[in-house]
């Protein structure tokens, strides 16, 4: 082959590598930019949606709160009668402020704000015996008809009745986790029990035997509070130090219609 020959083929093989480069280079570009822009409607949406948005103004109407409980871990202090859990709870609402026209704003469907720049509903442990310590708080998802979903994990503490002494220590044990609005009645503001998850629950060192839960209210007819009470019923897990442990097997519905049970087998 021709010195020169080899020159041209090797200028050539040169230029379509740089061709390809430079192909490459306005393609991430070009995705940059598209992320730029999509990242500035979705600013753009909800600065508009945030104007004169008050936190602390209730949304329009009768908010109803849908809950689900989701305990990841627990323990018991036999001694002091004292639960210690760490649970998640998923809270669902509409705030009809936060609501807008996708067609209007680029196909945007959902969006995530921050929980403390809009109104989020005061959900309280009622019955815990020293002040919750907020594990995580996630965003607030929002869809374009105003339903907001928000996951808010934390570590409290609630005080025990002892039940079945005779059995001790491995006597049934029962604990009441209550929760519901700090500040709102019925009239404002209403909670609904969903549902009770044990996906990511850890069983440590006792075996849950049932967890269910149910809507109640204060007894007040005029104002009444409304609230959900869990019973979480559980006992020692004999295996313990075996290593061994027990596992939800059951899940089905009560006669309560406001119940949720989980059993284990």
């Amino acid at each position: 082959m021709k010195p020169g020959f080899k020159q041209s083929a090797a200028a050539i093989k040169l230029l379509i590598m740089v061709c390809n480069m430079k192909v490459k280079m306005r393609f991430i570009l070009l995705l940059t930019m598209v992320g730029v822009v999509m990242g500035n409607k979705f600013t753009e949406l909800k600065k508009e949606m945030l104007n004169d948005y008050d936190t602390h103004v209730l949304p329009e109407g009768k908010i109803d709160v849908h809950i689900t409980v989701s305990p990841i871990y627990l323990h018991y202090d036999y001694e002091l009668e004292i639960l210690t859990l760490v649970i998640e709870n998923r809270y669902r609402w509409r705030d009809q402020r936060l609501s807008w026209n996708p067609s209007t704003h680029h196909g945007i469907n959902e969006i995530a704000f921050n929980y403390e720049n809009i109104w989020v509903p005061d959900i309280v442990t009622i019955n815990e015996v020293d002040k919750s310590v907020y594990v995580q708080k996630h965003d607030v998802f929002v869809t374009t008809e105003g339903h907001a979903d928000m996951v808010v994990a934390r570590k409290q503490q609630v005080h025990c009745t002892p039940t079945d002494l005779e059995m001790f220590p491995w006597n049934l044990q029962e604990c009441k986790y209550m929760i519901g609005s700090w500040s709102h009645s019925k009239n404002k503001l209403e909670v609904f029990f969903d549902d009770v998850s044990l996906d990511r629950f850890d069983m440590t060192t006792v075996d849950l035997v049932d967890v269910h839960g149910a809507n109640v209210q204060t007894p007040d007819s005029n104002d009444p509070y409304p609230y959900i009470e869990i019973t979480i019923k559980f006992q020692r897990n004999i295996y313990h130090s075996k290593g061994e442990f027990q596992h939800v097997t059951d899940f089905h519905i009560g006669d309560d219609p406001n119940a949720v049970r989980h059993k284990t087998g």
